[in-house]
């Protein structure tokens, strides 16, 4: 997992923030789109930009076009973003993502 070592050992840090990596590519992009990437990708909606097409694709769907992909578990309610999904879990059921295998997704 990303920023917690592994059993292979050796870890990758970022030399900016404090997350490390399995590979030092991984570092490299990471710094490429965290910590000052060229954003070259404007919204044509709003003057948000981004590093990469895909984030903005997603930004698109999410924020303009108000795409609800990510179900909660437990009680079916819909959410643009999975981060969403995780905090309305914690703040709202009292439980932790790990634990939602357990509840079957309610169907509205």
């Amino acid at each position: 997992k990303r920023g917690v070592s592994g059993d292979s050992g050796t870890r990758v840090p970022c030399e900016l923030c404090s997350v490390t990596f399995s590979q030092r590519c991984h570092m490299l992009c990471h710094v490429r789109t965290v910590h000052g990437a060229a954003r070259n990708f404007q919204c044509p909606r709003c003057t948000s930009r981004f590093s990469r097409r895909a984030y903005l694709r997603e930004h698109i769907a999410v924020v303009h076009e108000k795409r609800r992909d990510h179900p909660c578990p437990v009680c079916g309610r819909k959410f643009g973003w999975k981060s969403e999904v995780t905090s309305h879990l914690k703040l709202t059921h009292g439980i932790s993502p790990k634990n939602t295998r357990e509840y079957p997704l309610i169907s509205s």
